[in-house]
């Protein structure tokens, strides 16, 4: 099953999850991309007191703050999901915020660096080729491992968003 038909599964979230980024730029069409989810999810730049289920950041100091700080504002807090901004390890400082984060949010998911993308003309058409299409005996390292921050992104929706639709919400048919 890939992850946007746990969107689909009756038994799965009633509604579809609303995606916002702390800034623009922080991965938001790349996270809607690796979850296939329809562009209406976009929420753009995170509005204070709006409904966000999923609140993306980069993996800089200022906006992994920012983003625990807004979280931190939001109820129900949403899945944090940081995407590295460039290859290599997470700087500590950053390590230390999220783990200082993790027990007040459904999850804290870690989005590697993917450096295919930037050299490639359709880096979101990439994405869901190389994730969702191709054979799981054949995808790359980091399409597995992309294939898994999906999943732990899905899995703790599928627990959040099992609530009634808020207003506003289209429901997933």
């Amino acid at each position: 099953m890939t992850s946007h038909d746990s969107f689909q599964d009756p038994s799965a979230p009633r509604r579809w999850p609303i995606v916002a980024g702390i800034t623009g730029g922080a991965g938001v069409s790349t996270v809607l991309a690796l979850l296939r989810l329809p562009t209406h999810c976009d929420a753009g730049v995170l509005v204070p007191d709006e409904p966000v289920d999923v609140l993306v950041t980069r993996s800089t100091c200022a906006a992994v703050a920012a983003a625990i700080d807004a979280a931190a504002a939001l109820s129900p807090a949403p899945v944090l999901v940081v995407v590295a901004d460039r290859p290599g390890p997470v700087p500590r400082t950053v390590r230390q915020r999220i783990r200082m984060t993790e027990p007040h949010l459904p999850a804290v998911v870690s989005l590697d660096w993917i450096d295919p993308l930037r050299h490639h003309d359709e880096p979101l058409a990439l994405l869901g080729h190389e994730v969702h299409e191709t054979p799981s005996q054949e995808r790359t390292k980091w399409a597995r491992a992309a294939l898994d921050a999906a999943q732990r992104i899905v899995d703790t929706l599928a627990i959040a968003l099992t609530a009634a639709p808020q207003p506003n919400q289209e429901v997933t048919p």
